[in-house]
């Protein structure tokens, strides 16, 4: 899954999450894996990561059990 060239085809990343979580019926925990796992594949540089998976984590903390 990606948001490769969101503008000219569509499908920011939120709405390609959506469509996986709709599609298959994923949880918010498979959901927060799948981020977790594109932000420690990325070439991001350490401090970056390191932001964005906090944010993931929160993310997935304010979820209390809700789906997206």
């Amino acid at each position: 899954m990606n948001s490769d060239d969101p503008a000219y085809f569509g499908g920011y990343i939120d709405d390609n999450f959506r469509l996986l979580q709709h599609t298959f019926d994923l949880s918010v925990e498979q959901l927060a894996e799948l981020a977790v796992n594109s932000v420690e594949a990325s070439f991001a540089p350490p401090a970056r990561r390191a932001e964005l998976l906090d944010l993931i984590r929160s993310w997935h903390s304010a979820q209390d059990g809700a789906r997206p």
